[in-house]
């Protein structure tokens, strides 16, 4: 099935490739959740978790798992409107947990590319479509443990044998376009976390010669990449632009 978002960095076009290139393992453990193309694009594994940094974007995958009618009936009231969209962009979140869902779910709706501005253009089309059912995404995430950790404790609280993990990082040069805050350091912190991981690992990158250095003595496997429009800006501007790395532990 596909997500019912989209977010930066996405992986909406190779999710099933991605997806039958995991290993197989009991538990599954997406750490840079974002909007969890793979795990929707996978069969469920008996246990399952979808982590992301980002309190907001878990907020509303707990909304859509345990109150999806009633995500829905905030998001009816919440006509397209740029003046809503800015609104929206300038207040905190409220503290309603629903409230709080619909307005990341209105903002990522309507904004290009998940992030960078109303999505109003002469030249294209408003993407805008609010769903009015959110149940078959509910029953899919229903055992789905939704976690908001950094990613270094979320490597650490599920490794094992038994765990496939799937890693999405930020890549190199578009760090800034995120939510969660990842530093140049936090690229290294990564790699050392993953050198000693226990479980199965798959990890997608840009490929970039730091990426390469990084992880050598891994398996490494270029593909071609479908960027959004952030990634373009920053992946343009380095050797390999529009293409991604799957390095993995197997």
């Amino acid at each position: 099935m596909r997500s019912f978002i989209s977010y930066i960095g996405g992986k909406s076009r190779r999710a099933a490739a991605i997806a039958a290139r995991l290993a197989a393992r009991r538990c599954y453990v997406e750490v840079f959740g974002g909007a969890g193309w793979v795990l929707f694009a996978r069969e469920p594994a008996p246990v399952e978790v979808f982590n992301d940094a980002d309190g907001h974007l878990v907020n509303l995958f707990r909304v859509v798992r345990e109150e999806p009618a009633a995500l829905a009936r905030e998001l009816s009231r919440m006509p397209r409107s740029r003046e809503l969209y800015d609104a929206l962009k300038r207040a905190p979140r409220p503290r309603n947990r629903v409230r709080a869902a619909a307005a990341s779910y209105y903002l990522l709706k309507n904004a290009f590319s998940a992030r960078v501005g109303f999505s109003a253009s002469k030249l294209y089309a408003g993407k805008y479509a609010m769903l009015n059912d959110f149940a078959p995404w509910a029953a899919r995430l229903n055992k789905v443990t939704v976690e908001n950790l950094d990613f270094e404790d979320c490597l650490r609280r599920y490794d094992g044998p038994d765990t496939a993990f799937y890693l999405d990082p930020p890549y190199v040069g578009t760090e800034r376009y995120y939510a969660a805050t990842f530093d140049a350091a936090a690229h290294l912190r990564l790699r050392d976390c993953l050198a000693n991981a226990t479980g199965a690992w798959l990890l997608s990158y840009n490929d970039c010669a730091e990426v390469r250095r990084w992880y050598r003595g891994f398996r490494q496997e270029g593909a071609p990449a479908a960027y959004s429009a952030a990634k373009v800006g920053a992946a343009g501007r380095r050797p390999n632009a529009g293409r991604e790395l799957l390095i993995s532990n197997y």
